[in-house]
């Protein structure tokens, strides 16, 4: 007969390369973003942020406030731009967005955000995730992911 002690340690076992097998496939992913966090967050409850620090977190209600896509990289970049002069005027030390800018929108949109940033210089924009495998040597590769981060200053 098994211990308790090592039906736990299989059990365990048994749940950490299922839950490892899951991860690794595109809905895992999904299931982790769109429920894991979720629980995560409703289980530790609200957490107060640092004092002097404000985050400005854009969602459904304000997309719908504002009439513009639930999408936020819909958004106009002039609603950025216009968000980025406001915080600069409320004597923001340091501006960082969370969104990926991969479409450009029009021109004088583009423009207006381009010359917030220009202005404030003190604003920081996550690029994109980027993985690349790399020959590790003559037996294989290795993957490295590269975070791309931009200060933008004058």
């Amino acid at each position: 007969m098994m211990s308790r002690l090592s039906k736990a340690t299989i059990l365990g076992f048994l749940t950490g390369i299922v839950g490892l097998g899951v991860s690794l496939l595109p809905f895992g992913v999904d299931l982790e973003e769109n429920i894991g966090l979720d629980l995560l967050f409703n289980l530790t409850g609200m957490s107060k942020p640092p004092s002097g620090v404000i985050v400005v977190s854009i969602d459904q209600k304000s997309a719908e406030l504002l009439n513009v896509s639930k999408d936020p990289r819909k958004w106009p970049h002039s609603l950025h731009a216009r968000l980025t002069e406001n915080l600069v005027q409320e004597g923001a030390i340091v501006i960082s967005f969370d969104l990926i800018f991969e479409e450009i929108k029009s021109a004088q949109e583009d423009h207006l955000f381009t010359e917030a940033i220009s202005k404030a210089c003190n604003v920081v924009l996550c690029e994109s995730l980027k993985s690349k495998k790399v020959p590790l040597s003559t037996t294989g590769l290795i993957e490295t992911i590269h975070l791309l981060t931009s200060i933008l200053m004058e």
